[in-house]
């Protein structure tokens, strides 16, 4: 250890001249710089996965696929070689994709959904229709029927009120 009296170069802790401590200095700095970027990278290759990993559980009803896990590495597989930066950007432009198809698949399930109750409401507008008609039809029926019998009681009535008469006249005949 250098003492104060001590010379700087004398010191075999600081060697800080000569070509092979600037070797070792420039091959630890470039060392240093391959385990950043490779903790950065990992880290994005990380949030990416674990992003898109997320994205099919935040849907309803989404499972992940094969096809989910093909675009996922996609997109992972170039970070490796490409900065974080444009991980995420390349991240977020299959996101929005996948995100734009999964509004365009919900709006066509709710406009067949739609549809489907549509269709539900006009057969059941068009069956009360039916059984409206029908009762109408029913009440004619039974409103004829009831006239019907009310002129056979009419006719029965007169036939005996005629039949009275008759007997009427009869007595009345044979009296003279």
């Amino acid at each position: 250890m250098a003492t104060p009296n001590t010379p700087v170069a004398d010191d075999p802790g600081r060697t800080g001249s000569g070509f092979a401590a600037l070797a070792v200095r420039h091959f630890a700095a470039t060392l240093l710089v391959l385990v950043e970027f490779v903790l950065v990278q990992a880290v994005a290759i990380g949030l990416t996965t674990g992003v898109y990993f997320l994205i099919p559980l935040l849907e309803t009803g989404a499972e992940a696929s094969f096809e989910d896990w093909r675009k996922i590495f996609q997109v992972v597989s170039p970070t490796v070689g490409i900065s974080g930066g444009a991980g995420i950007v390349l991240s977020t432009i299959i996101y929005a994709r996948q995100a734009q198809q999964s509004e365009a698949r919900r709006q066509e399930e709710q406009a067949k959904r739609l549809e489907e109750q549509t269709k539900r409401q006009e057969e059941q507008a068009k069956r009360q229709v039916a059984e409206a008609e029908a009762r109408v039809a029913q009440a004619q029926a039974e409103t004829a029927q009831a006239n019907e019998r009310a002129a056979l009681a009419e006719v029965q009535r007169l036939r005996t009120r005629l039949a009275e008469l008759e007997n009427g006249d009869s007595d009345h005949r044979a009296s003279s």
